[in-house]
């Protein structure tokens, strides 16, 4: 249902500009919730973030989203659903697809700010600390907050967004961050 991505994609934009650049803290909760609105961006089928035509189950039961591409080709699907084994009867869905779109562009533009950087020297410290404890705990299969936003500026650009540049101006930052 892309209800409920909606509901946690405008909740990531509220607490993005409620952040204060000079207090990486007001980050934390973002660092958490960012990774999980991820997840819900996932095709079911090839399980990458979307493309730029997303597609859902006409009645909207399940929450499973599929890529244009996948429908296109009729990529076995992951999983076992109902409504979503009946892909030729998937539509598109301009509602995620604005999601999406906002989705990426809030990524990039927290990667405009100095908080990213912070994050990738945390994760370099974290990483050094491991090596010297040489620590053999598993990692979580669910992608990190810098992991996301690289991948979204990886993201290939719409022709839109190539004529018109990046629709949502990042807030003003103070680049004082310790």
């Amino acid at each position: 249902m892309a209800d409920k991505t909606l509901t946690m994609y405008m909740k990531c934009c509220d607490m993005f500009y409620a952040c204060n650049s000079t207090n990486v803290y007001t980050f934390e909760e973002l660092t958490n919730i960012l990774p999980s609105l991820r997840e819900k961006l996932t095709c079911w089928s090839c399980e990458e973030l979307l493309d730029h035509k997303p597609f859902t189950a006409p009645d909207s039961k399940c929450s499973h989203f599929m890529c244009g591409d996948c429908r296109d080709t009729s990529r076995p699907f992951v999983g076992k659903c109902q409504h979503c084994n009946k892909w030729r009867q998937l539509k598109a869905n301009p509602t995620l697809a604005c999601i999406l779109k906002g989705y990426i562009t809030l990524c990039r533009s927290i990667s405009d700010t100095p908080i990213k950087t912070f994050y990738q020297n945390q994760a370099k410290l974290a990483e050094e600390e491991n090596n010297k404890k040489r620590s053999t705990s598993k990692k979580k299969n669910r992608m990190t907050f810098l992991q996301v936003l690289q991948e979204a500026d990886d993201y290939p650009k719409t022709s839109d967004e190539l004529v018109l540049g990046n629709p949502l101006p990042p807030p003003e930052i103070k680049q004082d961050i310790k």
